[in-house]
């Protein structure tokens, strides 16, 4: 499906969350995946507002088109005011790709209720502000303990401490400072730090950890960023890399973008 050039938002769900929610992009029983192409609107690209909890969007092509050209909307690729929504999936095929958008790719608004929208497995990159807004506000740090409230709970992001090559691997120390337990999502980035390419996932239980993720050929020396999830489906801001996000290596050699990952960029 093709959606291009609404004077407000490509697709807008509210009020509605039915038993099964709603899936933008795939049939309701998920038989058929299929992603809707939106861009060029005059707002965003897709309106979530409560309550619509169940709502799903899947392997949609948001601010960019499966060819990669430019076809950002005007403001955040997904824009939501609700509870527990669902926005992409670590099941192969089923993740976003946001780009090109003139705010984020996905925004949860600032409201304390705006709680449990679990976003995992999506694609970012050259979004204007950032890959993923808790409250509307650009970068939120973490907190001492997660204690605070607000969009998502403002999950606090992971801290990652080294990343090293093990063969085919990954093995990336980090913890986070919030209660477990928690999904770890691991990413290569774009140069502005958004969540490009995915790595592989963790399960924290609490302190340092180890994860061991496919590396897809990067070097250590690049930067990795990672979305911490908990058990309720809040969704954290993604991480500062562990070095410069500007800073992409791929057999050895510095490279300010991902032209060189085709194999693994949608």
């Amino acid at each position: 499906n093709l959606a291009l050039g609404n004077q407000f938002d490509g697709v807008a769900v509210s009020g509605s969350a039915g038993p099964g929610g709603n899936v933008i992009g795939a049939l309701a029983d998920l038989s058929a995946v299929r992603g809707n192409v939106i861009g060029g609107n005059g707002y965003g690209g897709i309106y979530l507002a409560g309550p619509i909890a169940g709502t799903q969007a899947l392997a949609n092509w948001i601010g960019v088109a499966p060819n990669g050209t430019p076809i950002g909307n005007l403001f955040d690729g997904i824009f939501v005011e609700a509870a527990g929504a669902t926005i992409g999936s670590l099941t192969p095929g089923q993740g976003n790709t946001l780009a090109w958008n003139g705010y984020s790719g996905v925004t949860v608004a600032a409201d304390p209720t705006f709680v449990g929208n679990a976003v995992r497995g999506n694609l970012f990159h050259h979004n204007a502000d950032q890959a993923i807004d808790l409250g509307a506000d650009g970068a939120t740090a973490n907190d001492p303990g997660d204690g605070d409230t607000g969009a998502n709970g403002l999950q606090n992001y992971p801290a990652l401490q080294t990343v090293q090559t093990a063969g085919a691997s990954f093995q990336i120390t980090y913890t986070v400072d919030s209660p477990p337990p928690l999904a770890v999502d691991f990413y290569l980035p774009d140069a502005g730090c958004q969540a490009r390419v995915y790595l592989g996932s963790d399960s924290w239980a609490g302190g340092v950890e180890i994860a061991t993720v496919p590396n897809l050929g990067a070097s250590s020396q690049g930067a990795v960023v990672a979305i911490a999830t908990d058990a309720n489906g809040n969704t954290s801001e993604v991480s500062p890399g562990n070095v410069s996000c500007s800073v992409i290596f791929r057999d050895g050699f510095i490279s300010g973008n991902l032209a060189a990952w085709s194999l693994s960029v949608p």
